[in-house]
C-alpha cells in the first residue's frame, strides 16, 4: 500500500519542524545564512536532551523569536557564566585594552536550576544565550535539531544529499580550557 505524498507531508510536519539558519551565533556548525535545520518534537520541553544537543527554543527575550543554541549544562550541573568574555581584575577591565572605564563582570559560578538547561551558541562572540538571560526553562524547547541543510527548504529535502547530520562542538570533545584535573601525587 503506498500513502499518498500529502499524508506523509502531513505526517512530517507533526514530527518534525525546519526552521532558516540566522545569524553567526552556530557558525560553524551551522552556516549563517542559506540553509535551514530540520528539528524533532519528539524533544519538546526538553525531553531526553543531553548536554552536547543542538535545541531549537522560543526565545525568552524577543516576542515570537526562535533561537536555536547547543546544551552545556543540564539541571544541577554547575556552568561558569563570564557574559563578556573578557580579562577583568577585580571587576575592571585591564588597562589599555578597552576604552573608557566601564565596568565588568567577573565570570560566576552557577547550578543549573531543576527545570532549566544552560545553552550556548558555537560562536560565542556573536551569541546572545544564557550568558545573558540567565538558564533556559525547558518549556521553551520546542525541539532538538537532528540535520542541516543548505539552499531552499521543501520536505522532499530528506532525501537529497546536501543533509548533514548536526556536528558535535569540538570544544566538547577535548579538555576544557581552565579545567581542573586532580592527580595523585607521590609523596618523596
Amino acid at each position: 500500500m503506498r500513502i499518498p505524498l500529502h499524508l506523509s507531508e502531513s505526517f512530517a510536519k507533526l514530527r518534525f519542524g525546519q526552521k532558516p539558519s540566522e545569524g553567526p551565533s552556530m557558525y560553524p556548525s551551522m552556516p549563517s545564512s542559506l540553509s535551514y535545520n530540520i528539528y524533532s518534537r519528539r524533544y519538546k520541553r526538553g525531553k531526553n536532551i543531553r548536554v552536547g544537543d543542538v535545541v531549537v527554543f522560543e526565545s525568552p527575550i524577543f516576542l515570537r523569536g526562535i533561537a536555536c543554541k547547543r546544551v552545556i549544562g543540564m539541571p544541577g550541573d554547575y556552568v561558569v557564566r563570564d557574559p563578556y568574555l573578557s580579562p577583568t581584575v577585580g571587576g575592571a577591565p585591564i588597562p589599555g585594552l578597552y576604552e573608557g572605564d566601564a565596568v565588568r563582570e567577573e565570570p560566576v559560578m552557577i547550578q543549573v536550576p531543576e527545570g532549566h538547561v544552560w545553552v550556548a551558541g558555537d560562536n560565542l562572540s556573536y551569541s546572545r544565550d544564557s550568558r545573558f538571560y540567565g538558564p533556559l526553562p525547558m518549556a521553551l524547547i520546542t525541539g532538538k535539531t537532528l540535520y542541516v541543510g543548505d539552499g531552499y527548504f521543501n520536505w522532499t529535502s530528506f532525501r537529497k544529499p546536501q543533509l548533514q547530520p548536526v556536528p558535535i562542538s569540538d570544544t566538547l570533545q577535548g579538555p576544557v580550557a581552565g579545567e581542573a584535573h586532580l592527580k595523585d601525587t607521590q609523596a618523596t
